[in-house]
């Protein structure tokens, strides 16, 4: 029924490709194993950010905490500007700077960048072996690094706002997508590390310095 509504699919459905991920792997699950899905929680988990609806998600979260997460993102940036030598006046969320000042907005914060780098640490967590413990460092890093590259992405759209053609470029999606990319590269280095100080022997003259640091 699923492959057949979907050869069949109108433009006015399009909701229902987000959920034919949902509907697929439950579908293989029971043919695979009855009701005994619970096996399958994983592979579950993988589809979960695949049903989710990326611009709900977003409203409902900008609806909720939106303002405090401006205002952080505000402060942060501000901090960094102030930090490489830049005169910064932050007003609530507007960074201001003798050149011209933002607002930052919602799709400008971190919140963006760390729903993507949380799927990715559920592909992570899922699929290579780390122990327990390390799971909220995986997610306590996803949350950093989406925090830094965002808040500089906003300081770089302070600094470049009074060149429209640059503010324009850095804040369209070209610009906005390099800052992705590091962000993922940046968590794609941490896990990296991360599996290689898991994989050491454990008497290894690497491994002790990993336990004694």
């Amino acid at each position: 029924m699923t492959l057949i509504k979907s050869v069949s699919l109108f433009w006015v459905e399009a909701s229902f490709l987000r959920l034919l991920p949902g509907l697929i792997a439950v579908s293989l699950g029971l043919l695979a194993a009855g009701w005994r899905l619970q096996q399958f929680w994983r592979e579950f988990l993988l589809v979960v950010p695949l049903i989710l609806p990326r611009g709900l998600l977003l409203h409902s979260l900008e609806a909720a905490i939106g303002l405090p997460i401006r205002t952080l993102t505000a402060q942060f940036s501000s901090f960094m500007l102030h930090y490489f030598g830049f005169t910064v006046i932050r007003q609530g969320t507007v960074i201001e700077l003798p050149d011209g000042a933002v607002d930052v907005l919602f799709g400008c914060t971190s919140i963006p960048a760390l729903i993507l780098l949380l799927q990715l640490a559920i592909l992570f967590i899922t699929f290579f072996p780390i122990i327990s413990t390390h799971y909220l460092l995986v997610l306590a890093a996803a949350a950093t690094i989406a925090c830094v590259v965002s808040s500089l992405r906003v300081a770089l759209l302070a600094v470049v706002v009074a060149d429209a053609s640059s503010f324009a470029y850095w804040h369209g999606a070209q610009g906005s997508q390099i800052f992705s990319t590091i962000a993922i590269l940046l968590f794609g280095e941490f896990c990296r590390s991360l599996l290689n100080r898991a994989q050491l022997p454990p008497n290894s003259p690497a491994a002790e310095l990993t336990m004694n640091e």
